[in-house]
């Protein structure tokens, strides 16, 4: 529903206005986890592993986002106020401002569903809310209400997520209990600090480059840089669903069985790069037909001109993106949020820098580039952290035999680069079923593994396996 939410305003917007409603979107996102600062996360974990507990602290971190979210909300307006003489566009701060509030409540709710492992209540109030988010752009194009229309359909839609997820979680889990606490807030507190500045470092490196593309070549270069980062950042929806299921049971896993929760993380980022990499096959050598489709005509241009090269580039940041997804609730699990905080800090440098000397140059493809380098850079400094707290895991199995299949796959998808677009579905499809063959005959999942998919009882380990 997201790409079918962005090929709406693509099509609708002016390259102008769709820079210009991406880049409030960026600007909003920076300080939603400012807002956030690590709460929702410590939310799982706390009430994962100590669930009578679970209705006091959230009661204390709900008072303690009100507070962030009051800061970060005076910030939003008072930028917006001072940056711009375009009423439109402060009217549009303002509203994706407010919206920013109830969707990190909304966090807050859906950190509980989490705890619980009861995911599907957040995937009900997801969908109701992305459900009147098309509705409402819907309408928006048929009364040509422009970007403040769109962004008011934001807020009334947050506001409903808001209201049902909150209700839901009272009714079927805990109500957030309001009580003064000063001695458990100053503990999640100092306990969340490394993740929220992580998060922060995080949500600054994937939205810098349009703040960046906005303020050193213009709103042209900011839609045609995002019309291909949000078909990546779409895809986003895939780990980050993956890394909230899995941790409660990360947490518990670190305090019971450091064994198992390195069995836990190798499989999670083999499935993770194997996702990846086939993506990133298939955004490389069918990026034309996919910006077509999911764009139209006016992003399609001549190679600097419009953003079939910038999501050849771009869409290879989800070989690192993806795993690096479960590297924050892995840290936190093992209460190590620092060290995710220096991997982040270190991502957002790369990105600065590298914006900094490609942009002036090769404008939007110079942002890909340092995306797409810096994320390299985040995946290797978390794996090789990670590999010191919780294990060596056989790269072998996570990523050398899915890139020799993904190889293959992509030698036999070459040949279809030029097919006509009703031929590339059946070519895609044969694609997947040539990926999937490579990785079983290479012996990238275990034999564990596949009993567990085809429902049969795994084998036996031998004395030797054992």
């Amino acid at each position: 529903m997201n790409f079918l939410i962005l090929s709406l305003l693509a099509r609708y917007l002016s390259r102008d206005d769709f820079g210009r409603y991406q880049f409030i979107l960026a600007f909003v996102t920076i300080f939603q986890f400012v807002m956030d600062f690590g709460f929702s996360s410590i939310l799982v974990r706390e009430a994962a592993v100590n669930k009578p507990q679970a209705r006091r602290v959230f009661g204390v971190l709900q008072a303690m986002m009100g507070a962030t979210s009051l800061v970060a909300f005076v910030a939003m307006v008072a930028y917006a106020r001072w940056r711009t003489h375009y009423p439109q566009e402060t009217v549009s701060i303002t509203l994706a401002a407010a919206a920013t509030i109830f969707f990190m409540q909304c966090n807050l709710t859906n950190a509980i569903f989490r705890a619980f492992e009861k995911l599907e209540w957040e995937a009900v109030t997801v969908l109701a809310s992305r459900v009147f988010d098309l509705v409402g752009t819907l309408i928006v194009i048929k009364t040509d209400a422009g970007v403040p229309g769109i962004f008011t359909v934001y807020l009334v839609s947050q506001a409903v997520h808001y209201l049902l997820s909150l209700t839901i979680c009272g009714v079927k889990f805990v109500r957030p209990a309001f009580v003064v606490d000063f001695d458990l807030m100053k503990s999640l507190f100092l306990a969340a600090a490394p993740l929220g500045v992580a998060q922060i470092f995080r949500r600054v490196s994937w939205q810098v480059d349009v703040m960046l593309l906005e303020a050193m070549v213009g709103l042209q270069f900011v839609a045609l840089f995002s019309g291909a980062y949000r078909i990546v950042w779409g895809l986003m929806i895939l780990p980050n669903a993956l890394g909230a299921s899995l941790f409660p049971v990360l947490s518990n896993l670190a305090q019971s069985s450091p064994q198992r929760l390195l069995n836990a993380y190798e499989r999670t980022l083999k499935y993770l790069i194997v996702l990846g990499l086939f993506i990133a096959v298939v955004g490389t050598l069918a990026a034309e037909p996919i910006v077509r489709l999911l764009l139209g005509h006016k992003y399609v241009g001549a190679k600097f001109a419009g953003s079939v090269l910038a999501l050849q580039i771009v869409i290879w940041a989800v070989v690192f993106i993806f795993p690096s997804a479960v590297f924050g609730y892995v840290f936190t699990a093992l209460h190590r949020q620092k060290l995710f905080t220096v991997c982040s800090a270190a991502c957002l440098g790369i990105n600065i820098a590298l914006d900094l000397l490609l942009i002036p140059r090769w404008q939007h493809i110079g942002a890909c580039v340092g995306t797409v380098t810096a994320e390299m850079v985040l995946f290797a400094l978390g794996a090789f952290y990670l590999a010191r707290f919780v294990g060596t895991v056989s790269w072998s199995q996570v990523a050398f035999k899915p890139l020799l299949a993904a190889a293959v796959m992509g030698a036999q998808l070459y040949f279809f680069r030029d097919a006509p677009p009703m031929v590339l579905p059946i070519a895609l499809i044969g694609a997947g079923a040539v990926y999937a063959l490579m990785l079983l005959m290479l012996g990238t999942f275990t034999a564990d593994e596949l009993a567990l998919w085809s429902r049969r009882k795994p084998k036996q380990p031998t004395g030797d396996e054992a």
